[in-house]
């Protein structure tokens, strides 16, 4: 039965005012009002009603000065927010307009009878999130509009270790900005959508007028922030287009359109990316670590700017110097040209700008399968032969261990150095009994090797990183804590946060496979040569 509300009281003399034929004066929930219907505590007033689990607006709700973001949270949190054809206003003020963490789940509908969209507005958040604020939780939002929102990452809508799903939604006028005067401030992008770490479904949702800005340093041609004005996928694992329209969006740096970068795989149906702008490469899309498949998908129209400053009709960059798949089905068509080197910075044993690679022109009715690894400006569309800037000659080369590298396939490879032996499972119940590595994983969790996070999950198919941000936020590891503790399982003994191997770079760095190799060739004869000089 739905909860009764008391409507808000009047003052007498308003009361006895009101005669026949004036209208009552509407009056607009606040946050705290809503937060209120969330959390099941009292509220007196008739713009929002609650049965079980499922809230409905019956009227606007703003966010008045000194209020936070509508949070929801806990694993307990499943709420179902029929936003009936209103709108929630964040009125510009601080923060997201909601939040939803720490394992929650929240379903927005957004239309009334009529099927009037809802609206979610008026965010400014910090870091993530203007509109919506996902970590660690799940958001499906329908027949919406998220319009309006700004935020450091993700104007619209960001999602870290969660799940987002959007269906029949508007994601439109959003942008990221550095929110702080300090040029080193807090800044990604994702004007309209940032994913992180996170499974994405997009299915009949336009992007449009989104923007991602940031700061350009000049001297050394880096970018904080300007990454995705539409759409910034980063670090993620299956994410799903359908029916999408990616339009008018800019960004600082690179993918106006979409950024892609470490995406385990994207599936992109019936996709149109176009009249996009970006600032350094990849108007319609910018691509590195990634797996694309592109069927009945359209990118065309779109400009960029190369480093140098010259304008390009750049609509799809591949990174040259990353490992990049793109497939496409026969009636995909990238109309304008693309790069197979693209922007970026990180050449081989270079420090100066690059050049573009291999100016590349596809056209509808055409297959589109490259992988790119090495920029080749003098090179063939195969990769063999090639030149990156300074002359050095890439034959055919040879990755050890290519592509992404999950948190079980970095078990995996020392339970192989460690002969494979023959293990119970693990009790993780996130590593089902037919993982590829559910006995490697079941050896490391006896070896104290792997070790569960706060949910009791391992987490087998995340990308690994580099490192957690300090060894005090133990159980939870990634490939340096896998390493020191592979160390003292192997005999090696350590004092209290002493660290056998330390990786350089930032801790949140994805490790690719070929980066992966070299590590553990390095790591093994590092712990190869401290038994020996033990024993």
């Amino acid at each position: 039965m739905a909860k009764k509300f008391l409507p808000k009281a009047l003052s007498v003399g308003l009361s006895l005012a009101l005669c026949a034929g004036m209208v009552m004066p509407s009056f607009a929930a606040t946050f705290t009002d809503l937060q209120n219907v969330i959390d099941n505590k009292e509220y007196t007033g008739t713009e929002i009603t609650r049965e079980g689990d499922t809230i409905t607006l019956l009227g606007t709700v703003e966010r008045k000065e000194g209020e936070g973001s509508i949070s929801i949270s806990g694993t307990d949190a499943n709420i179902t927010l029929n936003l009936n054809g209103n709108t929630i206003d964040g009125k510009g003020e601080q923060g997201s307009v909601i939040t939803v963490k720490d394992g929650a789940s929240l379903t927005v509908n957004g239309a009334d009878e009529d099927g009037k969209k809802g609206t979610i507005t008026g965010g400014n958040a910090s870091r993530d999130g203007g509109g919506v604020d996902v970590s660690n939780g799940s958001l499906t939002v329908k027949d919406s509009v998220i319009t309006g929102n700004s935020a450091g990452s993700g104007g619209g809508v960001s999602v870290v270790g969660g799940s987002l799903t959007l269906e029949n939604v508007d994601v439109s006028d959003n942008k990221t900005e550095i929110k702080t005067e300090n040029k080193n401030g807090y800044g990604n992008g994702g004007g309209g959508i940032s994913a992180m770490k996170s499974d994405v479904t997009l299915t009949n949702v336009t992007v449009t007028g989104n923007k991602a800005d940031g700061i350009a340093d000049e001297q050394y041609g880096g970018f904080n922030g300007g990454f995705g004005g539409g759409i910034e996928i980063n670090q993620c694992g299956s994410v799903k287009m359908d029916n999408v329209n990616v339009s008018g969006n800019s960004a600082l740096a690179t993918g106006a359109g979409i950024d892609v970068n470490s995406a385990g795989k994207l599936t992109m149906n019936n996709v149109t990316v176009t009249d996009n702008h970006a600032g350094a490469g990849g108007g319609g899309m910018y691509i590195e670590n990634s797996t694309v498949e592109m069927n009945n998908t359209a990118i065309y129209g779109n400009d960029a700017y190369d480093f140098y400053g010259n304008k390009q009709d750049n609509d799809l960059a591949l990174d040259g110097w990353r490992n990049v798949t793109v497939e496409s089905d026969p009636e995909t068509s990238v109309v304008g040209k693309g790069s197979l080197a693209g922007w970026t910075n990180c050449w081989p044993g270079e420090n100066e700008d690059p050049e573009l690679g291999n100016m590349l022109e596809v056209s509808d009715g055409d297959w589109l399968d490259l992988v790119s690894r090495w920029a080749i400006p003098n090179g063939d569309d195969n990769n063999n032969g090639g030149t990156i800037p300074g002359g050095t000659v890439i034959d055919e080369p040879e990755v050890p261990l290519a592509g992404l590298f999950t948190r079980a396939d970095a078990i995996g490879y020392l339970w192989e150095q460690s002969g494979e032996p023959e293990w119970e499972l693990s009790d993780f119940p996130d590593v089902p009994e037919d993982h590829e590595w559910a006995v490697a994983i079941g050896w490391a969790q006896d070896m104290g090797i792997a070790l569960a996070d706060k949910d009791g999950n391992f987490r087998p198919d995340d990308l690994v990183l580099r490192s957690v941000e300090s060894l005090d936020v133990s159980p939870e590891g990634e490939l340096q804590e896998f390493l020191n503790r592979y160390a003292v399982y192997a005999g090696v003994e350590l004092s209290a946060d002493e660290l056998f191997i330390e990786l350089e770079g930032a801790w949140d760095d994805v490790i690719m496979g070929e980066d992966a190799q070299v590590i553990f060739d390095d790591f093994f004869a590092k712990l190869e040569a401290a038994l020996n000089a033990a024993a």
